[in-house]
């Protein structure tokens, strides 16, 4: 699986069976980059999971929609999957298709069971999105998480699935952070930057393991209604 959009910046676009950090502060476009990849890998045949923790699956197709990404149908064949971490905070289940309800977000084991049973629905192979682990945060140690998730990029590992997992910049301690990105193949660092007088979207590869080649300057971004483009 390739990302298009990251074809520019890596040759190839990114490994099959790679898991990517994605990080970046609010609003520098790690959600839009993550429907993107949604979208591409839909588009070419791939299923998904989606794992998510600060909306609901609906609220994340809605978000979809604004770029003119219909997932709906999608949701309702079953090509992706959500595992929702959110709804259980509103007492009740979200109405998208083909969702499996995390009780408690505190609850690290159910979440783990239900990645589980999504990834048996995904096969082998496919793309997950984990938007975002920085929110378990609040409910669980840092240890105990840095061990539900070193057991999750396991068992994805082992499925041959691609992952890319959102993280708040500035939210971890050091100690956490570099723990995190040991465990996975690469860092994509997003960021904010002022630009005459208005701020503007940077993306670059901090690091990529599973490449032979990618390039490490940061690049211009620009969030346009067809999704993400680098280098504008």
């Amino acid at each position: 699986m390739a990302l298009n959009r990251l074809d520019k910046l890596v040759k190839g676009g990114i490994p099959k069976n790679t898991l990517v950090l994605l990080e970046g502060p609010p609003g520098s476009g790690k959600t839009t980059l993550c429907g993107q990849i949604l979208k591409d890998a839909l588009e070419n045949g791939t299923r998904c999971v989606f794992v998510t923790t600060d909306s609901s699956p609906s609220q994340v197709l809605d978000r979809m929609a604004i770029y003119g990404w219909d997932m709906k149908a999608h949701a309702e064949k079953g090509n992706i999957q959500f595992v929702d971490c959110y709804s259980w905070r509103m007492g009740e289940s979200d109405a998208v298709p083909n969702t499996l309800r995390v009780g408690n977000i505190g609850d690290l084991s159910d979440l783990s069971i239900k990645i589980s049973e999504a990834l048996n629905a995904l096969g082998e192979g496919g793309v997950v999105v984990f938007d975002t682990p920085s929110t378990l945060m609040l409910h669980s140690p840092p240890q105990a998480i840095l061990k539900f998730l070193e057991v999750s990029f396991a068992k994805l590992k082992s499925r041959k699935a691609t992952l890319f997992v959102t993280v708040e910049k500035g939210v971890h301690d050091e100690q956490f952070a570099a723990t995190l990105k040991y465990m996975v193949d690469g860092v994509i660092e997003l960021k904010l930057d002022e630009e005459k007088g208005a701020l503007s979207n940077f993306l670059r590869i901090f690091t990529l393991k599973t490449a032979t080649s990618y390039e490490r300057n940061w690049n211009k971004v620009l969030l346009m209604p067809e999704g993400l483009v680098i280098g504008g």
